[in-house]
């Protein structure tokens, strides 16, 4: 999968160094997975939640939210969201 983009996961751990190591493990897994539908990335990632068209993450025993959108034919994952589990709550994931 393509992933869009590692600047903005770059941008975020530089602020947030403890999300780093969780963030480049699920970049790096992200990045040499096959995904074909939801339920291949629920066989790679377990706890991943989905809502409508998007999946949300937990990263960093779950003080992050990470939520991205996929385009399985085009093998492509857009980063949506971003952020603490407190900026996550003030969102609706819907209007992403």
């Amino acid at each position: 999968m393509r992933v869009f983009n590692l600047s903005t996961l770059k941008k975020f751990w530089t602020k947030h160094p403890d999300s780093k190591t969780s963030l480049a493990a699920w970049y790096k897994l992200t990045e040499k997975a096959e995904w074909k539908n939801h339920q291949s990335v629920k066989k790679q990632f377990s706890k991943a939640r989905f809502v409508e068209d998007k999946i949300i993450f937990n990263i960093c025993n779950n003080n992050y939210r990470l939520i991205v959108k996929v385009d399985y034919n085009f093998k492509a994952v857009f980063i949506k969201f971003l952020g603490t589990h407190k900026q996550y709550d003030k969102i609706d994931v819907n209007e992403l």
